[in-house]
């Protein structure tokens, strides 16, 4: 009788297993929310709804040149949060021929964020690789609000987090340049395109990566980018956008991010080589103390 109640439980087990494993799977894909667009020699990440959502892994040529960006945004001074905590979102992906494409929309009642990125393949040798975000927000609510958008980026030019310099143009209104020590660079940075609201503004900022992202964290109170430092270096550099504007019920404003990144220089390049074959050539090793051990016995 033991044997049989066994039995039952084993058949009743197997399937609550196997439902609970596939439950599981189906969380792990609901969180992961991850869009490669990649053309010609350049690829990157762009992670809408995740455990840490962002852009990452700019690679040209087989180099990363970006660790994280990302965006985030407050309503009538209150607290600053990132766009994947605004609710509802849909996404229009199309990652084919020369201009891979990702179209990502949140909402609520409150504002509306769309997010439009595409990664401008350049040819082969031509030094670059472009990414266009066309940015808009529209004002949901009933009544007039100020909003603050902000873009975060930690630019690694060579796959290499130091020895980066950078600074906001003095000259060209809201253009950024970074370059490394190492001999990457320049990545330039620029907000274009404005278009729509009252009393916009843009303010910058950039610093030594500390953690903090200037302010911008869920639920902190939203920064002032207001006479900030607009040079850093040497070091893991960092910087950041912000954009304002006032807008009445149903109006948006809408503008352009363009980032271009170098191709990374023949060091980097050599670097990144000697990296792959480090692994390579220790596991060879690790393998062939593995087959003389398992020989000498």
């Amino acid at each position: 009788m033991k044997k049989n109640n066994k039995a039952v439980a084993k058949q009743w087990m197997r399937p609550s297993v196997v439902m609970a494993m596939l439950l599981t799977l189906l969380a792990i894909q609901t969180e992961a929310q991850t869009y490669d667009l990649s053309a010609r020699n350049t690829s990157l990440d762009i992670d809408v709804a995740g455990g840490t959502p962002g852009l990452s892994d700019w690679t040209v040529n087989g180099v990363n040149q970006l660790d994280q960006q990302w965006f985030y945004y407050s309503v009538g001074g209150g607290d600053v949060n990132s766009i994947d905590t605004i609710g509802t979102f849909s996404t229009q992906y199309e990652n084919f021929g020369n201009s891979p494409f990702l179209n990502q929309t949140y909402s609520n009642s409150t504002v509306f964020v769309t997010t439009d990125y595409t990664l401008q393949s350049q040819p082969s040798g031509s030094g670059q690789a472009k990414l266009s975000t066309l940015i808009g927000i529209q004002n949901e609510s009933q009544t007039t609000q100020t909003f603050n958008f902000y873009i975060y980026s930690d630019f690694w030019l060579g796959g290499n987090s130091g020895n980066q310099n950078f600074q906001f143009s003095p000259t060209a209104p809201y253009e950024a340049l970074q370059t490394s020590l190492n001999g990457g660079g320049p990545l330039v940075a620029t907000i274009t395109g404005i278009s729509g609201g009252m009393g916009d503004s843009v303010e910058e900022v950039a610093g030594i990566y500390d953690g903090t992202q200037f302010g911008l964290i869920n639920g902190d109170a939203a920064p002032s980018f207001t006479d900030s430092p607009l040079i850093a270096g040497a070091g893991n550099v960092d910087f950041a956008y912000e954009v304002s504007a006032t807008l009445t019920p149903g109006t948006a404003i809408s503008f352009t991010d363009l980032e271009v990144v170098p191709e990374p220089s023949s060091g980097a390049l050599i670097l990144s080589g000697m990296f792959v074959f480090g692994l390579y050539y220790g596991r060879k090793l690790a393998f062939f103390k593995k087959f003389v051990k398992k020989t000498s016995h």
